[in-house]
């Protein structure tokens, strides 16, 4: 397929993950698949953004305790989850809807209780040298000048992260130290427009910058970035003012969309 590789990455660790997850503690068979796929007509309209042609379709499968039908209608819904708490953020499914709709494929997922769960990812195929497969090129969002605070313990993070939100037209402080950031902050709580943070950091995480960050200025668009969020419950994760969850690695696209977006809903 023709796309996004750390995207794609991105799907497959999400799927296979969830599966893992729900298969818990009890024995269980994880089954990863690619094939190549013809779509003709009749199979298109069996599912909604499935279009005729020759497709890549990606399964992952688990032997699980399954769903429900009320379930399954929402798996696909930002922040809804089946886990328990402390468990999981329930944006699994959604960031992989979202990534799949992109690249113009669709998804399908079908469950029993007690039977497991299947889900199938159907990407256009770019067949041999001869084909003639173009990517959508979208415009990338950019900014007016709004304030943005950076912080990351990476510092190469952090400088490749100024640059970009620079280049694309926004006021950018980067903070390697997220004491130093919030203490940068409350010196005055109404400098910045928003506020992205990684999760993982010494001295104070990013769900307790974002509370600290809540707590003097609320309202104001928070993300956290982080590789790994199972601690992010959406309680928490509201609880602090966090407003969106971004995946890493993430493209400039992404984060683009992701700014533009929370910066437009004030």
């Amino acid at each position: 397929v023709l796309g996004s590789a750390t995207q794609l990455h991105q799907v497959v660790m999400n799927l296979g993950t969830n599966a893992i997850q729900a298969m818990a503690d009890r024995p269980g068979r994880l089954n990863v698949t690619l094939f190549f796929h013809p779509v003709d007509e009749a199979h298109a309209q069996t599912l909604p953004e499935l279009h005729p042609g020759a497709h890549v379709r990606l399964t992952v499968s688990d032997t699980g305790p399954g769903m429900d039908g009320p379930t399954q209608e929402r798996v696909f819904e930002p922040f809804f989850t089946t886990k328990g708490p402390g468990q999981g953020t329930g944006l699994g499914l959604s960031v992989v809807h979202g990534i799949v709709h992109r690249h113009h494929g669709a998804v399908r997922l079908t469950s029993e209780p007690d039977c497991g769960t299947t889900v199938e990812v159907y990407l256009p195929a770019a067949i041999g040298s001869s084909a003639r497969v173009t990517a959508a090129v979208e415009p990338v969002p950019d900014g007016r000048g709004e304030r943005i605070l950076l912080v990351d313990d990476e510092e190469q993070l952090v400088r490749s992260g100024v640059l970009i939100l620079r280049q694309l037209g926004y006021t950018v402080e980067g903070e390697c130290r997220a004491l130093a950031a919030l203490a940068q902050f409350e010196r005055d709580p109404q400098a910045f427009q928003m506020v992205i943070t990684d999760q993982t950091m010494p001295d104070l995480t990013g769900l307790e910058l974002a509370r600290r960050i809540h707590a003097l200025r609320p309202g104001l668009p928070v993300v956290i970035t982080t590789g790994y969020s199972s601690t992010l419950t959406p309680e928490r994760l509201q609880e602090a003012g966090v407003r969106e969850v971004l995946a890493k690695p993430y493209t400039v696209q992404l984060l683009a969309e992701t700014v533009q977006r929370h910066l437009a809903g004030r």
